[in-house]
């Protein structure tokens, strides 16, 4: 029988004309049979319009009638077990809100074993409920229909059906559910037996969670219901779980913010928690104690949360600080907030995690924006360092609302902005566009900061530029608008020339790698438009460098446009350029016609040898056959007739893109002793310098075998040894030797076993480093980094074998040296490298030459100041990085004592705040260094208060004092000691 159909004759009847049109329906007859979950919900909607078609004078037996309501019972249950089928999931809805409106609760009674049914309909109804993608109607519905249930019954209902009241505490049917609860005999009994049985499953931890939320809907609804179960949180508080007592804290603080007349002693347990050995238990105690006071009653004493809460706040967990400082948020409706808020929250403004930093800076806005407190300006501002980009876009908006040239504070805000500057990125052109509309006062009090800053100038001009040149990549900035031109020209200074808009095209290319970076989906929308503007008279070679980088950044942005860059190459050089950098993105396939390659054969042999590099790869990677194949002809008879610099460079190239077709031509085995001949002969340094590149290149080209690397590089290593120990080559050939000789090297050593010293000792010397230095140590600064590696505990002694030849070498071991302070120092090469060995070359290398030269290099490097912060008490446990910081000062300051003149320079250099540094390792320094230091007031203003530098000056005069007095005796006495005669002297 279709349980459908019929349910759809029956729901459109008024009523019954002949019970017999429905004897198949009658319940038992349906109980009879087997049926599907689909067939049993109609089964149901049909039995529940025959009781709806029979009202008031039901005719059904005790069977009949019993056989309903099993079948109601069984239907309610799917929508737990067919709760991913639709249509039953909408019939049993249909089902509970047909059972609610017939009131049929009171049927129950009629009911040969009606606790059976009670019992099954909570069991069916709990599941139901707990299904979780149940609509909120159907779960009204069953709360709806257990209320009638527990209205009209006597019986009790089952223990566990206290808890589908208990989760609905927190859902619509929260008002039904405490409804059901009051009537529930014992409901407290009920509630805690529930809460004990979840907390004693200490193996499932998702138990805790599950706990605290019914027990937050419990309290906030009817925490009569609650007051039992209370003890079981408080015993929890102490547990050996830390999820145990983080569940513990949150349901006692939820207890205190809607009753919180608990007991003393419970309070005092739950306020020790702010001591917690776990974080995430304090992080959890911060939250809730800050929701306690953000709603503070007169009816207990906070003065112990307060505290507890600071505490909090210089907690030593970067995440109880974090959540602290988020916290304070919630204190903006104080209408009397505790004075020492201000004390404990700027600090965090200055944290040194960003996460800390940027909840305090929300924290901190959001009193400013509530109760306007005159102390959050100024704290903002002074926040010198902003990481964040969120703490980012709040900063610009208080520095935008607070920006006012006639006000006090206007320098600072200047300061804030320079600073900010450096941390921007592209959120940030927003908020510089709103300087342009309706903040010329931001741009005078930049001019203003300016006057004093003048090394900022040429920042702030790059950073201009960069969002000109992005804001409106075809705009010439001789076009911008007068108030654009008027808040540039304020900006620059009080008096700019023309030059700013004649000379800022030199700025864009420096602008176009982070313009890369963070517009990516921008470009990719533009670059054809960069395409055209590469014949454009101003901003051509800009537009080459931005395609450069996208090329190198996005190359798919680029390959999808080849076709374009194919008919610009034909005009533009730049174009043949970018079609190079894509080359490897084409898979060999490039769409261009025989004129094309012409011109790029062109090119080959121009003299420009960047032009002729690109046009050779081109031909090498996507070129036809035959015009590699007469390109390399052409160009091995130039190389082995008449080299050029050009022919070179091309060399070079094929050996790098085409191998094969380099080394199997005919005249291949030539090559080597030409190379040689070139760079041994006189001439041109540029075509010595790229033929030593060809003879690198050739040798990468031939090592297919890694296994004989090794033995084909020793050669050429030599080869470049000798270069630079013959001493006859000028310096510009020597220092590209060097930095050859030392690619090759890195590889070679890479392959080599370290045990083997002695036969490396030919290859790798300190002159050869020297060398490499000298080449390195103004263009490559950051390539410095690789020489270092050397210096580990077998590769040192290398180092410490040719220390005795470096005497006439003071400056390039004055260079190693500062590199290495900075190396170790900023964490970029192992802690290793503080070793006794690099203590001995230091000791043995350094004299005042070298300490020059080092403080010369030390002045030039930024990254100088980027050493991170050590601890600022000296009695914290040092970490890790603090201890390495501490090993280089006491090295540098051993080393320093011996020469005097550069103590405070180079130290200060190498440092960046140097009251980082215990007291005992200051005060170890002698009395000579020490007089340096004195005279350093950015040292000493660091070392405390006025009375504690006056201290420490008045010791170091006292010690300058006796070594003077010390010094004038020595050298008394040695003006009386009597000549000694040279033995080993010639006569006359």
């Amino acid at each position: 029988m279709d349980f459908q159909e019929a349910f759809s004759k029956l729901k459109n009847l008024q009523q019954l004309e002949s019970p017999d049109e429905v004897r198949d329906l009658r319940p038992h007859r349906v109980r009879t049979g087997i049926l599907d979950p689909t067939q049993l919900a109609y089964a149901a909607l049909c039995q529940i319009e025959l009781l709806r078609l029979y009202a008031p004078n039901l005719p059904w037996s005790g069977r009949d009638l019993d056989g309903a309501f099993t079948t109601f019972s069984e239907a309610i249950d799917l929508l737990h077990s067919a709760s991913d089928q639709p249509d039953i999931v909408s019939a049993v809805t249909e089902l509970l809100s047909k059972m609610t409106g017939l009131q049929i609760a009171g049927c129950i009674e009629e009911l040969p074993h009606p606790e059976k049914f009670v019992v099954d309909t909570f069991d069916a109804a709990y599941r139901a409920a707990h299904t979780p993608n149940i609509s909120s109607r159907a779960r009204y519905l069953i709360c709806q229909l257990l209320s009638q249930i527990v209205d009209e019954m006597e019986y009790e209902i089952p223990d566990d059906a206290v808890c589908l009241f208990l989760d609905q505490f927190n859902g619509e049917a929260a008002s039904l559910s405490r409804e059901i609860a009051q009537n529930c005999p014992r409901v407290e009994e009920r509630v805690k037996k529930y809460f004990l049985a979840l907390l004693d499953d200490t193996e499932a931890n998702d138990r805790f969670d599950q706990a605290a939320e019914l027990a937050k809907g419990v309290i906030e609804h009817s925490f009569p219901v609650f007051e039992l179960s209370l003890p079981l949180f408080v015993q929890r508080l102490e547990m050996l779980l830390p999820e145990a007592r983080a569940m513990a804290v949150k349901v006692i603080g939820w207890t205190l913010v809607s009753h919180p007349a608990i007991h003393d002693l419970e309070f005092h347990r739950w306020v020790k928690r702010s001591l917690d050995a776990s974080a995430n238990v304090r992080v959890a105690w911060v939250r809730v104690a800050a929701n306690c006071l953000s709603r503070s009653s007169l009816e207990i004493d906070y003065t112990d949360v307060w505290n507890s809460f600071f505490g909090c706040l210089n907690d030593s967990d970067s995440k109880v600080r974090a959540a602290a400082a988020g916290a304070v948020a919630l204190f903006v409706n104080l209408a009397d907030p505790p004075k020492s808020l201000e004390q404990m929250l700027v600090p965090r403004l200055r944290d040194k995690s960003v996460t800390v930093q940027s909840k305090a800076l929300d924290a901190a806005l959001d009193l400013y924006n509530v109760s306007s407190c005159t102390w959050v300006p100024k704290a903002v501002l002074n926040m010198v360092y902003v990481y964040n980009q969120k703490s980012l876009d709040l900063l610009w908006g208080l520095t935008l609302e607070m920006c006012d040239i006639t006000h006090e504070p206007s320098y600072k805000v200047a300061r804030s902005v320079v600073t900010t500057l450096s941390y921007l990125d592209s959120k940030a052109a927003k908020a510089f566009s709103a300087v342009y509309r309706n903040h010329v006062a931001i741009a005078k009090a930049l001019s203003h900061f300016l006057e004093s800053e003048e090394s900022q100038h040429d920042t702030l001009l790059e950073w201009i530029s960069n969002r000109l040149y992005d804001s409106r990549i075809k705009v010439q900035l001789s076009q911008l608008t007068t108030e654009q031109q008027e808040v540039l020209k304020l900006a620059l200074g009080p008096s700019p020339s023309n030059e700013v808009y004649e000379n800022s095209q030199e700025y864009l290319p420096k602008a176009i790698s982070p313009l890369v970076i963070r517009y990516g989906g921008y470009l990719e929308q533009n670059t054809s438009s960069f395409i055209e503007l590469l014949d454009d008279s101003q901003l051509g070679e800009a537009s080459a460098s931005l395609l450069s980088e996208i090329a190198a950044g996005f190359p798919k942005t680029v390959v999808a446009n080849a076709d374009q860059l194919v008919k610009r190459a034909l005009q533009n050089d730049k174009a043949l350029c970018i079609l190079s950098a894509i080359a490897n993105e084409l898979d060999g396939e490039l769409e261009a016609d025989d004129k094309f390659w012409q011109h790029i054969e062109e090119k080959v042999f121009s003299r420009d040898e960047n032009l002729t590099q690109h046009a050779v790869k081109l031909i090498a990677l996507l070129g036809p056959g035959n015009l590699l194949s007469e390109v390399t002809n052409e160009i091995m008879a130039m190389v082995l007739e008449t080299p050029s610099a050009s022919a070179l460079a091309a060399l070079n190239t094929l050996y790098m893109e085409s191998p094969t077709t380099i080394l199997s031509h005919s005249d291949a085995s030539l090559i080597p002793q030409q190379l040689i001949k070139i760079i041994q002969s006189s001439g041109d340094d540029e075509v010595h310098i790229v033929a030593m590149h060809a003879l690198v290149a050739r040798l990468r080209a031939i090592d297919s075998r890694p296994n004989s690397y090794s033995s084909k590089a020793e050669p050429v290593l030599k080869f470049f040894r000798k270069v630079l120990d013959d001493g006859k080559a000028g310096d510009r050939i020597s220092s590209e030797a060097a930095a050859l000789w030392f690619k090759l090297a890195s590889a070679y050593v890479k392959q080599t076993d370290f045990a083997d010293v002695a036969r490396l000792q030919p290859i790798f010397s300190v002159s050869m480093a020297a060398s490499l230095i000298r080449e390195l140590r103004d263009s490559h600064l950051s390539l410095i980094y690789t020489p270092l590696l050397f210096l580990d505990e077998k590769l040192f002694q290398l180092v410490e074998v040719g220390i005795p030849t470096l005497e006439k070498s003071d400056h390039d071991i004055g260079i190693m040296f500062a590199y290495l302070l900075y190396y170790v120092a900023a964490e970029r090469v192992p802690l290793a490298v503080t070793s006794a060995s690099i203590k001995r070359f230091c000791w043995a290398a350094v004299t005042e030459k070298t300490l020059e030269a080092a403080y010369h290099v030390a002045s030039r490097i930024k990254q100088f100041r980027d050493v991170r912060d050590p601890p600022a008490a000296p009695d914290l446990e040092p970490t890790p990085s603090s201890k390495r910081l501490y090993a280089v000062s006491e090295l540098a300051i051993k080393i320093l004592d011996r020469h005097m003149r550069f103590a405070g320079l180079t130290f200060r250099a190498t440092i960046s705040k140097p009251m980082a540094l215990p007291r005992k390792v200051y005060q170890s320094c002698s009395s000579a260094a020490a007089s340096q230091l004195v005279a350093e007031t950015e040292f000493l203003s660091e070392l405390g208060s006025p009375e504690e530098i006056a201290e420490v000056c008045d010791d170091l005069r006292k010690r300058i004092h006796s070594l003077s007095q010390a010094h004038a005796k020595t050298k008394k006495r040695r003006s009386q000691r009597p000549a000694t005669p040279n033995k080993n002297a010639t006569p006359s």
